[in-house]
């Protein structure tokens, strides 16, 4: 064989195994979202919240990624009112108005 041809033969194989390890990595990135992400994906599509409003959402990720064991820092908890502190918000509102 010329060395031409033992050139073009040595980069026919880098190519065929660098696209065998293409096809594992596809694969390996596909089991991986069945098995890991797909639900979350699923779950935000399902449950859908405004821009800058995405509190669920947050709380889904940090809880996520609690579980993945990372330490998430919080800086508010809660900043929807919600019961009395929402009623109290509206009485102010509405007396304000008057």
């Amino acid at each position: 064989m010329k060395t031409p041809e033992l050139l073009k033969l040595a980069a026919l194989a880098i190519w065929a195994a660098s696209f065998s390890q293409a096809a594992t990595l596809r694969e390996s990135i596909d089991a991986d979202y069945q098995e890991n992400l797909k639900h979350l994906f699923i779950h935000f599509h399902e449950n859908p919240e405004l821009p800058f409003v995405e509190f669920e959402t947050a709380k889904r990720m940090a809880s996520e990624l609690r579980a993945l064991g990372y330490e998430i820092l919080v800086l508010y908890e809660d900043i929807i009112p919600r019961g009395e502190a929402l009623k109290a918000q509206i009485e102010d509102i509405l007396k304000a108005q008057n």
